[in-house]
């Protein structure tokens, strides 16, 4: 029988090389080839922006690690497109500031752009672990969604991705997130559906 300590570590050993390989393909040279696309965290957009460090950028780096390790069928690397996963900048006026996610995925020159608001990682809001994960999930699922279709917002197109990275995170619910942030994946679930049966 193999002892507790050995268990944990095979258990966690994939997790830590999944989220390094993250870290280190985002802050120097890819390690994917040139011509495949991947999955980056830009370490210095989290540097450059208000509240961001680097503690902040390697959080969302080992959360983006776990999820391709616990998840391989939902994100098959390598991804369709490139992923740059980044922080908002002080400049950008969008509806990130006012959204319950603080989070978005943008199509910018054939390239996916997930696009996080510093807020989720701090004050009495902030995500755990299991949320956190959550939220990137669903913004990473519509970056591969944006390999088989359009990127149109406010359509029944739109709609239909939100509803299904909505139900991803739901199907994918981990006991660590809290009921309210449950209830809000739930309640913008439900706007959805109700946009598509009046469509």
């Amino acid at each position: 029988m193999r002892s507790g300590r050995r268990r944990r570590r095979s258990h966690t050993t994939p997790l830590i090389l999944a989220a390094t390989i993250v870290v280190l393909g985002a802050g120097g040279p890819s390690l994917a080839a040139a011509d495949r696309p991947e999955i980056r965290v830009d370490r210095a957009s989290f540097a450059d922006s208000e509240n961001g460090d680097f503690f902040s950028y390697v959080r969302i780096a080992v959360a983006v690690g776990e999820i391709l390790h616990r998840f391989p069928e939902d994100f098959p690397q390598p991804p369709p497109i490139d992923i740059k996963i980044r922080a908002q900048n002080a400049a950008e006026l969008t509806q990130l500031d006012e959204s319950l996610s603080s989070a978005g995925c943008e199509l910018i020159d054939g390239r996916a752009e997930v696009i996080v608001n510093l807020r989720v990682l701090t004050g009495t809001r902030a995500l755990n672990d299991a949320e956190l994960r959550s939220l990137l999930g669903h913004e990473m699922r519509h970056a591969y969604q944006f390999a088989k279709g359009s990127p149109d917002g406010n359509s029944p197109d739109f709609w239909r991705r939100e509803v299904e990275a909505f139900e991803w995170e739901l199907s994918h619910d981990d006991a660590a997130v809290r009921p309210w942030y449950r209830r809000e994946t739930q309640q913008q679930l439900r706007l959805y559906y109700a946009l598509l049966d009046h469509d």
